[in-house]
């Protein structure tokens, strides 16, 4: 049996609005210690022994996504879908566990 060459898989994660998310975590599904972080353009490179490899794409205030790279696929569009009330909800962790720390 063959090994698998090395596969570059590229692209760029977007919310919906089309706005590029800077800081993304683009990890392979199946080995998180392969993971490489989106650039200020939301792009991001990395290389995968796995012919058709299973992307999970996370970044705070968004869902994280599973993605599948089939091996004609080019470069890939990541749509990351945002929490609702995200900051809001935030806000207010940030201040209860700051209260409970001061008590």
């Amino acid at each position: 049996m063959q090994e698998a060459l090395p596969r570059e898989v590229f692209g760029n994660v977007t919310d919906f609005a089309g706005k590029p998310v800077a800081g993304a975590t683009v990890a392979l599904a199946d080995d998180r210690k392969t993971a490489v972080t989106t650039n200020s353009d939301g792009k991001f490179l990395m290389k995968s022994a796995v012919a058709e490899p299973r992307l999970r794409i996370s970044s705070a205030g968004y869902y994280d996504t599973l993605l599948v790279v089939t091996a004609t696929d080019k470069a890939q569009l990541v749509q990351l879908r945002t929490v609702d009330r995200y900051k809001r909800t935030l806000k207010k962790k940030y201040k209860a566990a700051n209260k409970a720390w001061k008590n």
